[in-house]
């Protein structure tokens, strides 16, 4: 099936890349302090540390539905079920935090 003006034939499933729904294409990864496999975290650029933590992040940050901010839900007693999704936004925070406590103790 051709769109009219178009000169290429669209297929049922498109490739879309993560930065096409923006407006503008993200700016190219830093890539300072990686050596083959190893990664020293403290070395990289703290702007790509940034970008790639907001990345990761974003992905639970947009499942989490309006209604899981009522009333506080992720503390009641059923909170697995109401509020699963900003139990997991806790739970990436808090990992992220134990991690950056964890490197910054062992300089």
């Amino acid at each position: 099936m051709q769109a009219p003006g178009s000169s290429q034939t669209a297929t049922a499933i498109d490739e879309v890349t993560p930065w096409q729904q923006f407006a503008v294409r993200p700016p190219e990864a830093v890539l300072t302090g990686v050596n083959d496999r190893i990664v020293d975290i403290l070395a990289l650029d703290p702007l790509e540390v940034a970008r790639q933590l907001t990345i990761a992040e974003f992905d639970i940050y947009r499942v989490i539905k309006p209604f899981e901010c009522l009333n506080q839900r992720w503390t009641k007693k059923d909170k697995e079920a109401e509020a699963p999704n900003i139990l997991a936004m806790i739970e990436r925070f808090n990992h992220v935090t134990i991690d950056l406590i964890f490197l910054s103790l062992m300089k």
